[in-house]
């Protein structure tokens, strides 16, 4: 008996006398229970919460799978959507609603077939080529040709430009971390996080469209 005594005092704090180790726990009233969840709704902050509730919900199995399929899923929509995205920008985009502008263009469009000017460039370049075969050289300027020509390539050469961005991000990642399974994540993420956003603004626009041309004359 005396060794049992010994043995639950020692195991007491040294700030806690014999009394309090032997003493009976008090039960948990209403009102402490009420006081620790307002300690807990004071303390509550962002890691608290990843910590708490974001972390160990995530490292659930159904929630990573409905992660996975969620994601998948977007990705696919996102890439169909920007398949849909249209070249330019229309002018029923820059006029005001409203208008007696926009009504006249609103007709026109719906009355009317109009191709974009790219396209007429596109037409009138290849009958260049063409006759420039046939010994008539041909050399048409003005700004259908000086500004609307750069948009013939434009998906070929942002093609271009998003794989030397994921070719350079693939090797940096590789060079920094040294880590293959971090390098090919990133570099998959980094390919598929755009599309959403495409298809998103071609989702929400009336018209959608791919770059600014107007915006860009304006800079």
């Amino acid at each position: 008996m005396y060794y049992s005594i010994s043995l639950i005092l020692a195991g007491c704090q040294s700030n806690t006398s014999s009394r309090q180790c032997l003493a009976p726990e008090e039960p948990v009233t209403c009102k402490s229970r009420c006081a620790q969840a307002q300690q807990k709704c004071f303390n509550l902050s962002l890691t608290y919460i990843v910590k708490k509730l974001y972390g160990p919900c995530l490292q659930k199995k159904p929630v990573k799978v409905f992660t996975i399929l969620v994601y998948v899923f977007i990705s696919i929509v996102g890439l169909y959507g920007a398949m849909q995205v249209k070249d330019g920008l229309d002018l029923t985009d820059i006029v005001p609603h409203g208008t007696a502008e926009y009504s006249f263009l609103e007709a026109k469009s719906k009355y009317f077939g109009f191709y974009n000017f790219f396209a007429v460039t596109k037409h009138i370049r290849s009958i260049c080529d063409e006759f420039e075969e046939k010994g008539l050289p041909n050399y048409p300027h003005g700004v259908p040709f000086t500004y609307w020509e750069q948009y013939l390539h434009l998906r070929t050469y942002l093609s271009l430009s998003v794989v030397c961005i994921l070719v350079v991000t693939f090797l940096a990642i590789a060079i920094i971390l040294i880590n293959p399974w971090m390098r090919y994540l990133c570099t998959v993420l980094l390919f598929l996080l755009p599309f959403p956003l495409i298809h998103t603004y071609s989702f929400l626009t009336p018209t959608p469209s791919f770059l600014f041309p107007f915006l860009e004359s304006l800079l």
